[in-house]
């Protein structure tokens, strides 16, 4: 089971990618009565700065905690990643429940993007 690392928080997306982001693929972290749940992390070189914790109930993913390293916050690190969870599952919608003042662009700039919220 993945261990999230501690001291990570929701960031704001901005274009300014670093070029060294690696996004993993994504880790089932547990299951019960048919839920999966699963962890999409961000890694520069072996150094974990980024996580988005989701949930998949019936082929839908369902956002629980999109977090960044305050060190690389508004350097699209959260975009980069929810783009890889579109990619996982084909711009189904996904279910993002409430989101914060730092959420909210991020996912109103991907919906417009990709149609997902």
């Amino acid at each position: 089971m993945a261990r999230i690392p501690r001291g990570l928080h929701t960031q704001r997306p901005t274009s300014q990618t670093p070029e060294n982001l690696r996004i993993l693929e994504p880790e089932l972290t547990g299951y019960s009565h048919g839920q999966k749940d699963l962890v999409v992390f961000a890694q520069i070189g072996d150094r974990l700065i980024g996580y988005v914790q989701y949930a998949e109930f019936k082929g839908k993913p369902h956002i629980l905690h999109i977090a960044v390293n305050a060190q690389f916050r508004r350097q699209g690190v959260a975009r980069a990643m929810m783009v890889k969870l579109v990619g996982e599952y084909e711009y189904k919608n996904i279910d993002w429940g409430m989101t914060t003042d730092d959420g909210t662009p991020l996912k109103t700039a991907l919906d417009k993007e990709y149609g997902i919220g």
